[in-house]
């Protein structure tokens, strides 16, 4: 690049988010709108829960909600940035790039941050394709400087119509010209991200089955009646190594894979935890219908509620006490001690046990909507 003699200059466009972008913010949604209706589903969340919870964020009560005002505060800096870096330029030239305000606007100077590296300083340039972005790692700093390369168009070139979107950026196309990325190494660090999981035929099929897992783990925990009678570690660790085991195998698969098609070792860790965790989370679910399938029959039994109003305790001391929340204590408080309470009891694999309460969870939501 020392021998350019002309200054490019880019000037910012539109911020566009990329696909993988997009897909996190949708994951995101997902995961708070499926713990929204999870909770509704377990009666823990009501219109009068989210009245005391809002009742919890008053200017009696800084501590609680100063967290909540630093978060926002936060997100509306980023966005005086996002906004300042719309009158900024990059300019590359002989010397190196740098990154300079046009603006006289205060503000945007003083959230405005300048950027500037030089080609003789430069120890490595790589470009992320799935991230859309350029990475100039220098011996001087320790941190690199990522460029998203479709933030950025040449100067005065936006009159002219862009033919195809997915074309290549002119930053990146303006590198590949002057040969920057033959000049300098790429950073070998970024190998798994640099690492397309969906064109290696072994990591496409793993994506496809972790999706599978995910989707039958939401699917069939709401279509599901019954529950594990408690959550701990018998009834928890033969899910955690089933998903160690998965872990494992997945892992075995990946490596064995990796010798025609080479898969980055991050790549085969990363997906072999991530699924081994998924599947640990199917196999807790798929576990209530194996044992529907192969465990005992689905029988009544006595309960009685205890003085506390926190559980139900069986008459026959070989079933498991039911332990609830203290959403449900009013509900259980109007009834008496001596009151029989029938609850439906399996007894399944390994003389585990689990309990369809879908009945009095029913029942509790219609006495605290009431009440």
């Amino acid at each position: 690049m020392q021998d350019v003699r002309t200054s490019y200059v880019f000037t910012r466009i539109k911020r566009e988010l990329f696909l993988i972008e997009k897909l996190a913010y949708v994951a995101l949604a997902a995961s708070v709108v499926g713990t929204f209706f999870w909770f509704m589903h377990l009666n823990m969340l009501s219109l009068l829960t989210l009245e005391k919870m809002w009742g919890m964020f008053s200017l009696r009560h800084p501590e609680r909600w100063s967290g909540l005002v630093f978060g926002l505060a936060l997100v509306l800096v980023q966005s005086i940035m996002q906004w300042s870096y719309r009158s900024a330029r990059l300019v590359v030239n002989a010397e190196g790039l740098r990154l300079e305000q046009t603006s006289t606007s205060l503000l945007a100077n003083l959230t405005f941050f300048g950027r500037e590296m030089r080609w003789n300083d430069l120890k490595s340039v790589s470009f992320i394709p799935r991230f859309g972005v350029l990475q100039l790692r220098s011996h001087a700093h320790k941190l690199p400087w990522a460029i998203r390369s479709k933030d950025w168009q040449l100067q005065n070139a936006g009159a002219t119509p862009v033919a195809d979107k997915n074309a290549e950026p002119a930053l990146v196309r303006l590198f590949r010209e002057h040969g920057v990325f033959d000049s300098f190494a790429a950073d070998s660090n970024l190998d798994a991200a640099m690492f397309d999981l969906t064109k290696h035929p072994a990591t496409k099929k793993v994506l496809t089955g972790m999706a599978v897992l995910v989707v039958y783990g939401f699917v069939d925990r709401f279509l599901q009646s019954e529950a594990w009678a408690f959550f701990n570690a018998s009834y928890g660790m033969p899910h955690v190594l089933a998903g160690v085991l998965a872990s494992l195998v997945l892992g075995l698969f990946l490596f064995m894979a990796s010798r025609e098609r080479i898969v980055p070792v991050r790549i085969i860790l990363g997906l072999a935890v991530l699924s081994g965790a998924m599947f640990a989370g199917a196999s807790y679910v798929g576990g209530i219908r194996i044992n529907q399938l192969l465990g005992g029959p689905l029988l009544e039994a006595h309960y009685h509620r205890n003085i506390p109003c926190n559980a139900l305790v069986p008459e026959d001391k070989n079933l498991p006490i039911i332990e609830y929340t203290n959403l449900a204590r009013a509900y259980w408080c109007s009834k008496t001690v001596d009151e029989v309470v029938i609850v439906k009891v399996r007894k399944g694999l390994f003389g585990l046990y689990q309990v369809d309460l879908s009945e009095h969870r029913s029942a509790i939501r219609e006495y605290r909507q009431n009440h």
